[in-house]
């Protein structure tokens, strides 16, 4: 007597031979749900909208509008919450922002950052006479305020320190904004020079000299008077170190604290905290591989470049040593550069995950976690293994703990989570995919969006079943049995019930097929007669949910 029982079904270890993995594991399988240890169908994707390119290969969901590009190369960070502003990058030949539209999805694109003036301002004093003795020296700068509110780098200060009475007037000329490179300016603020306020409680404390705001005016060519009191000038200018980003920035991603991040070759750009026109040099930092793409994780912005991923982290002084006013000063951003390289081969694939970074390597899906790094997959795919499935085309997305990655030649899922979330079997992780999306996008909501040409789908949403196929491992017995009898138990259609699709069931001995039918129902049915094997396998394709598969020598010992 033998019988043969598989439940709890798990998915692929394509690095095994498909007699060498356990028992309820598959040596083939595609679209298996595999949340229940049932065989359970996805549903279909469901249509959510028509993007106005021929193919979308990146895809974002800003708000309740749809973004969406042909081109892989290009990425998108959302900023603030309470802000909602978008930056993308490798779209134009620099970093664009917009703001969510109050009304419909158009959008107004305008460049990120603010040039630093390429002409001093001039300026002249009145000739009139003043008797007042009381002057002061002066000198002028001006920047650039874009729609945002943002403020530039300030110019060069004016042609010389004049020496002018409080009483005195000075004209200041501006030079006009620089025209068709795209900027975003939509005001002048003009600044001079006057000596800080000290308000006479620490009579030893030096007042420090300081740029003070003048007047704020139309950004055009123009002359403006400056008869204003020193005691009437307003806020010090702060943006001396606010440079734009660079052109050809890539990358951006969002950080915290107002933080954006992005790449040209090996350096890393962050921006001034919630000043996203600014990029301060001093910022930048230098890494020893070129970037390929970058995400933040747990306070932690992870660089994976085309040796070495590095973890950048910001790190401060002993905060029992230091003042409120010091601490921020020491405060400094330092690069770990992992001992181990691991190369990411296609930027799409990394995504944010509840353990860290996830992207597909040369060796698998790498996990960047603090300072470990790990080969994921290494218990499924061998390097060889891996490397059929062209990671090199690869895109990636996290859709409830699971890993979805797709690639030319074909797409997987792969389960992250601990044994207290998912079902509790190792090795039941890995699940293949018959969709192909040129692109994927999770959204904020925790949804996961597909693109296939230019049509992008919501991930198991439709109406319909995505049909599954699953193929037992090769069970192998120690001699020529005859299985004569097996049964299919539907999870929902229980006996004498009958389910209204069933499924199709392949049984196969010894590499050749013995029988193919399809079953309706939970009862037994016969097997070929007379068919000994030493090896024998079972397929089950469809939609509807399957529980358990027996097998038996007799229909008795499959009833008992």
């Amino acid at each position: 007597m033998s019988t043969i029982r598989i439940t709890r079904f798990g998915g692929v270890i394509p690095r095994y031979n498909d007699a060498l993995v356990k028992e309820n594991m598959a040596s083939d399988a595609a679209n298996v749900k595999l949340w229940h240890g049932t065989l359970a169908p996805f549903r279909m994707p469901e249509p959510v909208y028509d993007a106005p390119v021929s193919r979308a290969t990146t895809i974002y969901r800003f708000g309740c509008c749809w973004l969406a590009w042909d081109d892989p190369c290009i990425d998108v960070a959302e900023w603030l919450p309470t802000c909602e502003r978008v930056y993308v990058t490798g779209w134009k030949p620099y970093p664009v922002t917009a703001a969510l539209p109050d009304s419909g999805c158009d959008f107004d694109w305008r460049r990120v950052g603010l040039p630093v003036p390429s002409a001093s301002p001039t300026a002249t004093v009145d000739d009139s006479s003043h008797p007042e003795r009381l002057t002061s020296s002066r000198s002028y700068v001006y920047t650039y305020v874009d729609s945002w509110g943002g403020e530039g780098a300030p110019s060069y200060p004016s042609n010389e320190l004049l020496d002018v009475s409080e009483a005195a007037g000075v004209t200041v000329s501006i030079a006009a904004p620089p025209s068709g490179q795209g900027w975003d300016i939509t005001a002048i603020r003009l600044y001079r020079v006057a000596e800080g306020f000290n308000d006479g409680t620490k009579p030893g404390a030096a007042t420090t000299s300081a740029f003070l705001l003048v007047a704020e005016l139309p950004p055009v060519a123009q002359s403006y008077y400056d008869a204003l009191p020193a005691d009437q000038l307003a806020e010090a200018n702060i943006s001396e170190q606010y440079t734009p980003p660079p052109d050809n920035l890539d990358g951006i991603v969002d950080l915290r604290d107002g933080v954006l991040a992005g790449f040209v070759k090996n350096l890393v750009y962050f921006c001034e905290p919630y000043e996203p026109q600014a990029w301060p040099v001093d910022y930048v930092l230098a890494l020893d591989d070129n970037v390929r793409a970058l995400r933040w994780h747990d306070d932690i912005l992870y660089a994976m470049t085309d040796g070495h991923p590095y973890a950048i982290a910001q790190q401060c002084g002993n905060a029992t040593m230091l003042t409120a006013a010091t601490q921020e000063s020491v405060c400094c951003r330092k690069a770990y550069r992992f001992p181990k390289a691991a190369p990411i081969l296609s930027h799409k694939s990394a995504t944010v995950t509840s353990k860290g970074v996830v992207y597909a390597s040369d060796a698998g899906l790498t996990l960047l976690a603090q300072k470990a790094i790990t080969t994921l997959t290494a218990p499924w795919y061998a390097r060889d293994d891996w490397q059929k499935m062209r990671p090199a085309t690869m895109v990636g997305a996290t859709v409830e703990g699971q890993y979805i990655g797709a690639s030319c030649s074909g797409a997987f899922l792969f389960d992250m989570r601990d044994s207290t979330e998912n079902d509790g079997i190792t090795d039941n992780d890995l699940m293949p995919l018959t969709l192909t999306p040129n692109a994927l996008h999770a959204a904020r909501d925790g949804k996961l969006y597909l693109a296939f040409g230019n049509v992008i789908h919501e991930w198991d949403a439709g109406a319909d079943f995505l049909p599954y196929r699953w193929r037992s491992r090769l069970t192998v017995t120690p001699g020529l049995t005859n299985f004569a009898a097996a049964r299919v138990v539907f999870d929902a259609y229980p006996w004498p019930m009958r389910a209204p699709r069933g499924v199709r069931v392949c049984h196969f001995a010894d590499g050749r097929e013995l029988l193919h039918r399809q079953v309706k129902h939970s009862n037994p049915y016969r097997l070929p007669s007379s068919c000994r094997a030493r090896s024998l396998t079972v397929a089950v394709a469809g939609v509807e949910t399957v529980r358990e598969i027996q097998l038996a020598t007799s229909i008795m010992d499959l009833a008992g």
